[in-house]
């Protein structure tokens, strides 16, 4: 019981920061979907270039 008094808003934060983090990787690839689609239609677009740029980065 004791245990479980300690443990359990440790575990909670823990799991709060973890999907914090995959909703906020989500977000990013869904931006960059956006924006590659938004301007796929361009010759050159530098908001198509900067998220061509940007996958590299996203997990």
């Amino acid at each position: 019981m004791i245990t479980a008094v300690f443990l359990g808003p440790v575990v909670a934060v823990r799991l709060t920061r973890y999907l914090d983090n995959q909703k906020e990787i989500r977000e990013r690839k869904v931006n960059i979907f956006k924006t590659l689609m938004a301007t796929r239609a361009y010759t050159v677009s530098w908001a198509h270039v900067e998220a061509l740029n940007r996958i590299a980065r996203v997990r």
